[in-house]
């Protein structure tokens, strides 16, 4: 099933991921993610990859057949060409609702209106899923998309928050 969205100009269809791509697309998704944890000072950059690869097995026990888990590859309507990718999970406890575990556009793509018009998208998507909500996770040092999510509505219901410590006998 295919989905499509026009804003502000900008149109886009979110198709789901072909079962051959998945490979490519979780190698890509674990580089992104490692860069991601490394950069928020999760996890040393040495090792962030390792992490990455394992966080994301253990999300995806079947992979690409694991219930609950949708990928979509981001079209420009107009173009045909593939720019993003989605990865959303509708749960059913302990209500109905949607966790997008990643929104990602190509560089050239950003700050055009298309994660706006793939955010509108992602919304549909989980409604046509039955979601009475969407959650997500940020990094604080993602300022694009802390603006984005804002305006589509999103909050802040919870807050990780962190010190570095300074330990002169290490």
């Amino acid at each position: 099933m295919l989905f499509a969205v026009e804003d502000f100009m900008v149109r886009v269809v979110l198709r789901p991921l072909d079962e051959s791509r998945f490979p490519q697309y979780i190698e890509e998704e674990a580089n992104r993610y490692s860069e991601e944890i490394a950069g928020a000072g999760y996890v040393d950059k040495d090792k962030a990859l390792d992490k990455a690869r394992d966080d994301i097995a253990r999300l995806l026990p079947r992979g690409l057949a694991t219930p609950g888990h949708h990928f979509y590859e981001v079209l420009d309507k107009e173009e045909g060409e593939r720019i993003g990718t989605v990865w959303l999970k509708i749960d059913t406890e302990p209500r109905r609702s949607a966790f997008l575990y990643e929104i990602n556009l190509e560089r050239e793509y950003r700050g055009r209106g298309y994660g706006r018009a793939t955010m509108e998208k992602v919304e549909e998507i989980a409604i046509a899923f039955g979601a009475e909500a969407i959650f997500l996770h940020v990094f604080a040092n993602n300022d694009v998309a802390i603006r984005l999510y804002r305006s589509r509505g999103f909050a802040v219901r919870s807050m990780n928050m962190s010190k570095e410590l300074r330990n002169e006998k290490r």
